[in-house]
């Protein structure tokens, strides 16, 4: 979010297996509380598996990834 980058000159992201990385501040959207932030991880990243909407169920949570508009 936006607010949380917001004034600040260090960003450090905490990985799911403890580990951390500085990260940067690739774009923001103050009006849509939005920011993009990228990180360097010291080690590939986990591929998260992608499922399929045959099985999802109402009111279970998602993630959706695209490039909408190509942003």
């Amino acid at each position: 979010n936006q607010h949380v980058v917001d004034d600040v000159s260090t960003l450090r992201v905490r990985l799911s297996d403890g580990t951390t990385a500085n990260a940067r501040i690739l774009a923001r959207d103050a009006e849509n509380d939005l920011a993009l932030i990228k990180i360097t991880p010291p080690k590939p990243l986990t591929v998260m598996p992608l499922g399929t909407a045959r099985d999802l169920e109402v009111g279970e949570g998602v993630v959706a990834v695209g490039n909408a508009y190509g942003y």
